[in-house]
């Protein structure tokens, strides 16, 4: 075999490994696409919850606040207003309609939902506090790994599995957080209720 041919194979063998590695990044890059864009975003508001109202062109109106065990909130113009165990878009709609009365042209609110104090998400396995925390606004994989003091010495990070509903259906997905953690594929945006749970590595 001619030098010439043998470093034509290579080259070849070297590109068909690049596009392997390329096609799996894709892959894992719908994955995480996917799972963020499956997070639920009609919560049911409950105590100790932290909302931020806004009213789109109106700033003197944004308001935030902490749902206490009245579930009452007093909102400008429109006065109180009950909140506790309702979904947000329902209570973005009571909003607009009754600023609208109030003579505001198609106010267009904006509820964030800051922190989720009565919906947690959990981890579990092979990080050093375990356990149930409050969901909080974009929360993510890493940012809940590191408030729960970070991965055990015998961690697997490419093997945490992600327990979520989604369409009244338990998924349970692995993730490989090295590949977060290099910058090649997003972080997981957290939804609530997700249980996280950090395998053991056996090497």
């Amino acid at each position: 075999m001619s030098k010439k041919i043998l470093i034509l194979l290579i080259s070849l063998f070297i590109l068909s490994c690049n596009s392997s590695l390329e096609t799996v990044s894709k892959d894992k890059k719908d994955l995480i696409y996917k799972l963020n864009s499956s997070i639920k975003t009609s919560d049911i508001l409950g105590i100790n919850d932290l909302i931020e109202i806004r009213v789109y062109g109106e700033a003197q109106l944004t308001r935030t606040y902490r749902i206490n065990s009245s579930g009452i909130i007093i909102y400008p113009i429109i006065g109180k207003i009950k909140v506790i165990d309702r979904p947000i878009y329902t209570l973005t709609k009571e909003i607009e309609k009754k600023l609208n009365k109030k003579f505001f042209k198609d106010p267009q609110v904006t509820i964030f939902l800051k922190e989720s104090n009565s919906r947690k998400v959990y981890i579990l396995g092979q990080v050093k506090k375990p356990g149930a925390y409050s969901y909080k606004h974009k929360l993510t994989l890493l940012k809940l790994i590191a408030t729960s003091g970070g991965l055990t010495n015998i961690a697997d990070i490419d093997k945490i599995i992600l327990k979520r509903e989604i369409n009244g259906k338990i998924n349970s997905i692995t993730i490989e957080a090295s590949l977060i953690i290099k910058g090649l594929i997003g972080d997981l945006l957290l939804s609530p209720e997700d249980i996280i749970y950090v395998s053991e590595s056996w090497l």
